[in-house]
Protein backbone atom coordinates (compact mmCIF):
# COMPACT_ATOMS: atom_id res chain seq x y z
CA UNK A 1 0.00 0.00 0.00
CA UNK A 2 1.45 3.38 -0.93
CA UNK A 3 2.17 6.02 1.65
CA UNK A 4 1.11 9.66 1.42
CA UNK A 5 4.59 10.79 0.32
CA UNK A 6 4.67 8.43 -2.68
CA UNK A 7 3.95 9.60 -6.22
CA UNK A 8 2.14 6.91 -8.28
CA UNK A 9 2.61 6.71 -12.06
CA UNK A 10 0.41 4.13 -13.81
CA UNK A 11 -0.13 2.58 -17.20
CA UNK A 12 -3.19 0.58 -18.14
CA UNK A 13 -2.86 -2.93 -19.44
CA UNK A 14 -3.91 -1.82 -22.91
CA UNK A 15 -0.49 -0.16 -23.23
CA UNK A 16 1.08 -3.65 -23.27
CA UNK A 17 3.04 -4.58 -26.39
CA UNK A 18 4.89 -7.78 -27.31
CA UNK A 19 7.68 -8.88 -29.59
CA UNK A 20 5.70 -11.18 -31.88
CA UNK A 21 5.94 -14.31 -29.71
CA UNK A 22 2.59 -13.68 -28.07
CA UNK A 23 -0.98 -12.97 -29.09
CA UNK A 24 -2.32 -9.89 -27.28
CA UNK A 25 -6.07 -9.34 -27.14
CA UNK A 26 -7.05 -5.87 -25.93
CA UNK A 27 -10.22 -5.26 -23.90
CA UNK A 28 -11.75 -2.79 -21.50
CA UNK A 29 -9.98 -4.32 -18.48
CA UNK A 30 -6.52 -4.63 -20.05
CA UNK A 31 -4.56 -6.90 -22.34
CA UNK A 32 -4.83 -10.69 -22.34
CA UNK A 33 -1.73 -12.63 -23.38
CA UNK A 34 -1.85 -16.08 -24.94
CA UNK A 35 0.24 -18.33 -27.17
CA UNK A 36 -0.50 -21.11 -29.61
CA UNK A 37 2.27 -23.15 -27.96
CA UNK A 38 3.50 -23.08 -24.37
CA UNK A 39 6.49 -20.98 -23.43
CA UNK A 40 7.83 -17.82 -21.88
CA UNK A 41 7.34 -14.37 -23.41
CA UNK A 42 8.40 -10.83 -22.65
CA UNK A 43 5.88 -8.00 -22.83
CA UNK A 44 6.52 -4.31 -22.39
CA UNK A 45 4.47 -1.60 -20.69
CA UNK A 46 5.55 2.03 -21.20
CA UNK A 47 5.07 4.33 -18.22
CA UNK A 48 5.39 8.14 -18.24
CA UNK A 49 8.09 9.90 -16.25
CA UNK A 50 6.97 11.16 -12.83
CA UNK A 51 6.11 14.87 -12.62
CA UNK A 52 9.11 15.52 -10.38
CA UNK A 53 12.59 14.03 -10.51
CA UNK A 54 13.41 14.37 -6.81
CA UNK A 55 12.03 10.97 -5.77
CA UNK A 56 13.34 7.43 -6.24
CA UNK A 57 11.53 4.28 -7.34
CA UNK A 58 10.16 2.60 -4.20
CA UNK A 59 7.40 0.10 -5.13
CA UNK A 60 6.00 -1.61 -8.21
CA UNK A 61 2.41 -2.88 -8.35
CA UNK A 62 1.15 -5.16 -11.09
CA UNK A 63 -2.54 -5.94 -11.44
CA UNK A 64 -2.88 -9.21 -13.33
CA UNK A 65 -4.83 -12.46 -13.46
CA UNK A 66 -3.44 -15.72 -14.78
CA UNK A 67 -5.28 -18.86 -15.81
CA UNK A 68 -4.12 -22.47 -16.24
CA UNK A 69 -0.79 -21.87 -14.47
CA UNK A 70 0.19 -18.64 -16.24
CA UNK A 71 2.49 -16.53 -14.07
CA UNK A 72 4.66 -13.43 -14.13
CA UNK A 73 8.13 -14.85 -13.49
CA UNK A 74 10.23 -11.67 -13.66
CA UNK A 75 10.08 -7.94 -14.12
CA UNK A 76 12.56 -5.26 -15.12
CA UNK A 77 12.30 -1.47 -15.05
CA UNK A 78 14.38 0.64 -17.40
CA UNK A 79 14.78 4.39 -17.62
CA UNK A 80 15.74 4.86 -21.26
CA UNK A 81 18.49 2.30 -21.90
CA UNK A 82 19.48 1.99 -18.22
CA UNK A 83 18.16 -0.98 -16.27
CA UNK A 84 17.31 0.36 -12.81
CA UNK A 85 15.59 -2.62 -11.20
CA UNK A 86 14.98 -6.27 -11.94
CA UNK A 87 13.67 -9.23 -10.01
CA UNK A 88 13.21 -12.81 -11.11
CA UNK A 89 11.70 -15.89 -9.49
CA UNK A 90 8.38 -14.14 -8.85
CA UNK A 91 5.93 -16.84 -10.04
CA UNK A 92 2.95 -14.48 -9.49
CA UNK A 93 -0.45 -15.55 -10.86
CA UNK A 94 -2.47 -12.63 -9.41
CA UNK A 95 -1.98 -8.99 -8.38
CA UNK A 96 1.33 -8.36 -6.62
CA UNK A 97 3.61 -5.65 -5.23
CA UNK A 98 7.40 -5.63 -5.35
CA UNK A 99 9.20 -3.43 -2.87
CA UNK A 100 12.29 -1.84 -4.37
CA UNK A 101 15.18 -2.09 -1.91
CA UNK A 102 18.79 -1.08 -2.16
CA UNK A 103 20.14 1.60 -4.44
CA UNK A 104 17.13 2.82 -6.39
CA UNK A 105 17.47 5.40 -9.14
CA UNK A 106 15.66 8.63 -9.70
CA UNK A 107 13.94 9.27 -13.00
CA UNK A 108 15.51 12.17 -14.85
CA UNK A 109 14.37 14.95 -17.15
CA UNK A 110 14.99 13.02 -20.41
CA UNK A 111 11.80 12.50 -22.46
CA UNK A 112 12.30 8.77 -23.08
CA UNK A 113 9.91 7.63 -20.37
CA UNK A 114 10.10 4.41 -18.43
CA UNK A 115 9.62 0.83 -19.61
CA UNK A 116 8.45 -2.11 -17.49
CA UNK A 117 9.24 -5.54 -18.93
CA UNK A 118 7.28 -8.53 -17.64
CA UNK A 119 8.45 -12.07 -18.31
CA UNK A 120 5.34 -14.23 -18.43
CA UNK A 121 5.27 -18.02 -18.40
CA UNK A 122 2.36 -19.52 -20.34
CA UNK A 123 2.85 -23.23 -19.57
CA UNK A 124 0.02 -24.56 -21.75
CA UNK A 125 -1.65 -23.41 -24.95
CA UNK A 126 -4.79 -22.73 -22.86
CA UNK A 127 -2.96 -20.51 -20.34
CA UNK A 128 -3.65 -16.77 -20.40
CA UNK A 129 -2.41 -13.78 -18.44
CA UNK A 130 -4.44 -10.59 -18.25
CA UNK A 131 -2.39 -7.47 -17.53
CA UNK A 132 -4.71 -4.83 -16.07
CA UNK A 133 -2.20 -2.19 -14.96
CA UNK A 134 1.30 -1.41 -13.77
CA UNK A 135 1.97 1.31 -11.20
CA UNK A 136 5.38 2.63 -10.18
CA UNK A 137 5.65 4.48 -6.89
CA UNK A 138 8.31 7.10 -6.32
CA UNK A 139 9.20 8.33 -2.81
Amino acid sequence: MPTSDQVPISAGGTATVGNGDVVIVYGTTGATLKRLISGTVNVYIPVANPPTQDKKLSNIEVECAGTDGAAVDALMVTFGAASVFSQSGLNKTQDFTVRVTGASRQADMNPYGIDVTLTVNLPTKCATMEIQSVTLYFA
